[in-house]
């Protein structure tokens, strides 16, 4: 059972002081997570105050032991196997004096994203880990909502796999675009911020010309508007080149 705390004056900890990172699941199929700290002293904090790092994902959570803010040591095992997979994975630092009678909150850091989530937070699709059952990966296009392309998490470690493989996301990420180009332009709200994303990859992509039609002219010719997105997917395959980088990992693979 986790300790409680008394929050009662705490200080703040600054989300630059703190770095994480969720590392890939091992040979256990689990994840883990690396953590490093700035100077916690500088923030008038005594040098025997406790460390503990928390995870969590919604109600999942778990807390470990960091040593003291004079002497930040991490636990050997910070594997996550109580924390739920589908979500990315938040973290609370909180520093707490437990010569005080109850454990005296003295300062805590919420809701901090792990190094490359703020990217993925601002990604024009972003990639999240759901179980799809047998399916490798998914479109979530609900309507109102900014596009995610699921990937499943019962193959342990497909996301960063999919991330550093040229050939998995070239065999992907081209037709989750497709489709969800033909999911963000039938939304009412053109001006929100995530659609708005949309018409500036295209406009990128395939010129201003492809994006007005796609999103400003409401074009209601199916023909004319599937042959819009494969030129946007196939200026997008040209541009990326996955073919060319994927030969190309694998020699450097095949020589190491």
């Amino acid at each position: 059972m986790k300790r409680r705390f008394n929050y009662t004056g705490r200080k703040g900890i600054p989300a630059g002081m703190v770095a994480v990172a969720v590392l890939p699941p091992g040979e256990d199929g689990v994840r883990s997570f690396d953590a490093r700290f700035g100077d916690l002293a500088s923030l008038g904090l005594p040098a025997d105050a406790r460390v503990y790092v928390e995870p969590y994902v919604k109600s999942s959570s778990m807390r470990f032991a960091f040593g003291t803010v004079g002497s930040v040591l991490a636990p050997q095992d910070r594997s996550l196997p109580e924390i739920d997979e589908g979500a990315g994975v938040l973290f609370r630092v909180l520093v707490v004096d437990e010569a005080d009678k109850g454990g005296r909150l003295l300062a805590m850091g919420d809701k901090i994203a792990p190094v490359g989530d703020e990217q993925q937070r601002d990604a024009l699709l972003p990639l999240v880990t759901e179980d799809l059952g047998e399916a490798v990966w998914r479109l979530d296009a609900t309507a109102g909502a900014q596009p995610r392309l699921l990937i499943n998490s019962r193959f342990p470690g497909l996301k960063q796999k999919m991330l550093e493989d040229p050939l998995l996301m070239g065999a992907i990420l081209p037709l989750a675009v497709r489709d969800a180009l033909l999911a963000v332009r039938m939304e009412d709200d053109l001006e929100a911020d995530w659609v708005t994303k949309w018409r500036r990859f295209v406009k990128d992509v395939a010129g201003e010309s492809c994006a007005e039609l796609l999103f400003d002219e409401g074009e209601e010719d199916e023909e004319k508007v599937d042959d819009a997105i494969e030129h946007v997917c196939g200026l997008l395959i040209q541009r990326r080149q996955y073919l060319t980088r994927a030969l190309r990992h694998a020699g450097s693979t095949a020589d190491a």
